[in-house]
């Protein structure tokens, strides 16, 4: 979530005068903990909901650690946030201890 929120400082709040707006959001759902984190920067083109290959090492390193730490059991879609921005949410299993 860390290179998330930072992600979303860096390319959609610190370089607009008047700021901007990430919002962090979580819920259980199907046994699943699903996490967002959305901003209302310029977002991203995705393509065919993937990132593209010039994007930086953040988002990258993100996708690396669920996989390592989750395997085949979570998700991390991104997606444009509306009217504008990047959504990113990330689907892992939901655990009480």
């Amino acid at each position: 979530m860390q290179q998330l929120v930072e992600n979303s400082v860096k390319y959609a709040v610190a370089n607009r005068e008047m700021g901007g707006k990430i919002r962090i959001t979580g819920k259980v759902f199907a046994g699943d903990l699903v996490l967002e984190v959305s901003d209302n920067g310029p977002g991203l083109e995705l393509i065919d909901g993937q990132l593209p290959e010039f994007t930086g090492v953040g988002l990258a390193n993100t996708q690396e650690r669920l996989k390592e730490i989750y395997g085949k059991h979570h998700s991390c879609k991104f997606g444009t946030a509306l009217p504008h921005g990047l959504k990113v949410e990330i689907r892992i299993p939901f655990e009480t201890e």
